[in-house]
């Protein structure tokens, strides 16, 4: 099957981090016999990023869109997806939903940290944008929906929540969806957690520091209340320039590749990776599926996307700051095969294409 796949932005060798989880998904589409092309907005020359070709707007032929047999659109905009999208017809498109386009930033997304916050002119521009966007995203999708086959999917049933609470979409016949998570990649599903000897600590937490939503707050408030463990923050950013660092954690200011994360996993005894807002929470789902004890918050997000581990240890945002009463070394491994099955690739991609054929997923 040749896939376009329309995004605002995507990874490159300066800016790993940009839409990931996209590549993680094109990468699994080539590996299993599709042909990928990307569209990324962002790009200002066209490039290829570990195999996988990506365009620039200006470079991009347009037999790329009438030769395509599916059109994938993640996380679409209003500046830049819609306006291509209304230029089509009879084509197949598949809207994949992931949060941030179709949330508000002041309403659905927890408080920024206070170094972050936008003045009040701001404030009242973005949120004016947000409903703005949001209203003008329904009409459209009907509008690019008369013109083509139109399909959404979801990475959660909170998600699709999310989206037909604020969009206010209602899913008739003609527009039909699914539930398909984002897979782990495979070193997570085909190796175990192995705890080394000589462990580099108690915990390790791998999150960007500066975004409200990960919780960094809350990690440094879990080593306060806990300074009998020691924990290695991995991840870039200001954090710690506007605040004081425990010296429990050991902070670690760099990026770590996805292919290298099993084998660094390996040297802590488990992972605290606290969350307030998340559509499904990627590298959580990957730790769970590889065995490692696991720390996170109680939300309806994580008790979806993480039920059936036994590795797995909810706490409510308030006991990140108390003492943690379970000791370390006592905490559960996940060694069963059944609850990570759901983010086999294989799998997933498999239910993908079909949904993109037949509007069916088994």
């Amino acid at each position: 099957m040749k896939i376009l796949v329309m995004c605002q932005d995507y990874p490159s060798d300066k800016n790993k981090y940009a839409m990931s989880y996209v590549h993680t998904r094109n990468i699994n589409y080539q590996f299993y016999g599709h042909e990928v092309y990307v569209l990324s907005f962002s790009a200002e020359r066209s490039y290829s990023y570990q195999g996988v070709k990506v365009f620039s707007e200006k470079d991009l032929p347009k037999k790329e869109f009438s030769e395509a047999e599916v059109v994938l659109s993640h996380a679409p905009n209003l500046k830049n997806h819609v306006r291509l999208l209304l230029q089509i017809k009879n084509q197949q498109v598949v809207f994949f939903i992931h949060g941030h386009e179709v949330l508000k930033k002041y309403k659905d997304y927890p408080q920024e940290y206070p170094w972050k916050r936008s003045n009040k002119l701001k404030e009242f521009l973005h949120r004016a944008y947000d409903e703005i966007k949001i209203s003008s995203l329904k009409y459209l999708f009907k509008i690019i929906g008369l013109r083509n086959d139109v399909k959404f999917v979801f990475v959660s049933k909170w998600m699709k929540q999310q989206f037909a609470k604020n969009v206010d979409f209602k899913f008739e016949n003609k527009y039909i969806s699914t539930i398909i998570p984002n897979a782990s990649h495979n070193s997570f599903l085909t190796k175990s957690h192995r705890k080394i000897e000589n462990c580099l600590g108690d915990f390790i937490t791998i999150r960007p520091l500066d975004d409200s939503k990960y919780g960094v707050d809350l990690v440094v408030n879990f080593a306060l209340a806990n300074p009998c463990y020691q924990i290695h923050l991995y991840g870039k950013g200001n954090y710690f320039k506007h605040n004081e660092k425990p010296r429990n954690i050991v902070w670690h200011d760099c990026f770590i590749e996805q292919s290298e994360i099993p084998g660094l996993l390996d040297k802590y005894k488990a992972a605290l990776m606290p969350t307030r807002y998340d559509s499904q929470g990627v590298m959580m789902c990957e730790m769970a599926c590889y065995g490692i004890p696991l720390v996170t918050t109680d939300m309806e997000i994580t008790k979806e996307m993480l039920l059936g581990f036994d590795n797995v240890y909810l706490l409510k945002e308030s006991d990140f700051s108390k003492k943690f009463n379970i000791k370390v070394e006592e905490m559960i491994e996940e060694k069963r095969s059944t609850a990570k099955l759901r983010f086999d690739a294989k799998t997933l991609i498999g239910q993908e294409i079909q949904f993109f054929t037949d509007g069916q997923v088994n």
